[in-house]
């Protein structure tokens, strides 16, 4: 009989804790207290610098970050990119992502936040392969919102990243050294996010 009772109390003590638990869940919910985490997916070819809620972070290319805060929080906060020199300078146009009405979701979960290049841009990769150093890039060559970078890259036969640019149907890229140029009119593009081309000076 005594061992009958144990039983029952035993199982009714894990039901009260069950009843428990979900109440501090249902609570926690309410209140906003439970932690939740937003992943920041960085789809873009170079590094983006990201900020949520005042704390920065670096996402690495094809990385992510995560963020975690009190449930039913807003998550507000925006992301740069761009191409670099080795120095640092900006190349080609600064890509950038604001966010007001994103919060973090309720019941400790999570959602993915993907920071995407629209189709309205593309990223430029230059390999030379020629006898000289490439010295200037065009980009939109001849066009109102033409681009150009004095830059180096050097006949090593490595892809250089260059930067985004503007995406037209007619888009072309002039290079040129010293006594030589190359001149792709027009470039192939997908017209879809993320997109990048390769072009290869020979």
């Amino acid at each position: 009989m005594k061992k009958t009772n144990s039983v029952k109390c035993l199982l009714l003590i894990l039901v009260i804790l069950s009843l428990f638990t979900q109440c501090k869940k249902s609570v926690e919910d309410l209140l906003g207290t439970q932690t939740s985490t937003v992943t920041f997916y960085n789809r873009a070819y170079t590094p983006v610098d990201i900020t949520v809620n005042g704390v920065a972070k670096t996402i690495p290319a094809g990385g992510s970050v995560k963020y975690t805060a009190n449930a039913n929080e807003s998550a507000t906060g925006s992301a740069t990119t761009s191409g670099k020199t080795a120095t640092g300078s900006q190349l080609g146009v600064l890509m950038t992502w604001s966010w007001t009405s994103l919060f973090f979701p309720s019941g400790g979960g999570n959602i993915d936040y993907m920071l995407d290049v629209p189709s309205t841009y593309f990223f430029l990769n230059l390999k030379n392969v020629s006898t000289k150093n490439i010295q200037k890039v065009y980009v939109n060559y001849g066009y109102a919102n033409q681009s150009t970078e004095n830059i180096l890259i050097p006949n090593d036969g490595l892809t250089y990243g260059i930067g985004y640019y503007l995406a037209f149907t007619n888009s072309n890229v002039r290079a040129e050294s010293a006594s030589a140029f190359w001149y792709w009119n027009p470039v192939s593009l997908s017209f879809l996010n993320n997109q990048s081309i390769t072009l290869t000076a020979n």
